[in-house]
């Protein structure tokens, strides 16, 4: 009888380290590092004069402000919290260059995009699939713009680009979503 309660004993203690442990792990895994966090006073004056320039109605401090690599990103709210608004900037001698991409996230709200788009969505063949979220690209150089609607047809994601202009909308291609994030340098 002792040996049993013994070994009870030794699986107890073992579970409570295990435990332990796992919920260490857990801990340390969700207190990540805020060193890529700005603040206002460190932003340099060219990506500030930059950001007044491009969003004169929102004030620097209103955002929040990030690097990711070499780019200074804010990030705030659009339509009473609908759209995620993210623009990026790289620190250039003229902040008249330093805006580089803006990227606004709709979510999956189609209503809130021109219907021009949702009539080109609908000539194509995920018109009936389930939207999962629309973005929309864009850069100082027109012809570069992108909206991306992410949609799920048949249970596989996949990422719809569909290029525009100032008035017109048109589908390029479906490619497979591969979770990567979009930034400045990347090449559709």
């Amino acid at each position: 009888m002792l040996l049993i309660e013994n070994d009870i004993f030794i699986m107890k203690t073992k579970f409570l380290y295990l435990t332990l442990l796992l919920t260490s792990a857990l801990f340390m895994s969700s207190c990540g590092s805020d060193d890529d966090d700005v603040d206002i006073s460190n932003l340099p004056e060219a990506v500030a004069d930059a950001f007044h320039n491009k969003y004169p109605g929102i004030a620097t401090n209103s955002v929040n402000w990030e690097t990711t690599g070499k780019y200074y990103v804010a990030e705030w709210k659009e339509a009473n919290g609908l759209r995620d608004v993210e623009a990026w900037f790289i620190n250039s001698s003229q902040s008249s260059q330093s805006w580089v991409m803006t990227e606004t996230d709709y979510g999956k709200n189609l209503f809130l995009v021109p219907a021009e788009l949702n009539a080109e969505l609908e000539k194509t063949e995920y018109r009936t699939a389930v939207i999962d979220d629309i973005s929309l690209y864009e850069y100082p150089v027109q012809s570069r713009n992108v909206y991306i609607i992410e949609v799920e047809p048949a249970g596989q994601t996949q990422d719809l680009l569909l290029l525009f202009d100032a008035t017109t909308y048109k589908f390029m291609e479906a490619i497979p979503d591969n979770d990567t994030e979009i930034t400045p340098d990347t090449v559709f």
